[in-house]
């Protein structure tokens, strides 16, 4: 698993990419969850781009999700027919 680096309250988001995909079992797909992004942080399930450069992304009490991304991922997982 890639370790996830961080300056204070900055984390990469290229590393970002990579943990999502190989936690989805999809390694070599990190531009699918880059090209989806967007989608997520205008949805507010995950937190913003931060630097300048675009390159780190805000830390949450839940990572990067949320709580309205955490929370919707629990109900999703508790979801039965």
């Amino acid at each position: 698993k890639p370790e996830l680096t961080s300056t204070k309250t900055i984390f990469v988001r290229e590393v970002w990419f990579k943990y999502i995909a190989i936690q989805m079992n999809i390694p070599q797909y990190t531009s699918m969850i880059e090209k989806y992004e967007p989608n997520l942080i205008s949805l507010g399930l995950i937190s913003i781009i931060t630097a300048g450069d675009g390159s780190g992304f805000r830390h949450t009490n839940y990572f990067r999700l949320t709580d309205m991304g955490y929370k919707f991922c629990e109900f999703m997982t508790n979801y039965e027919d």
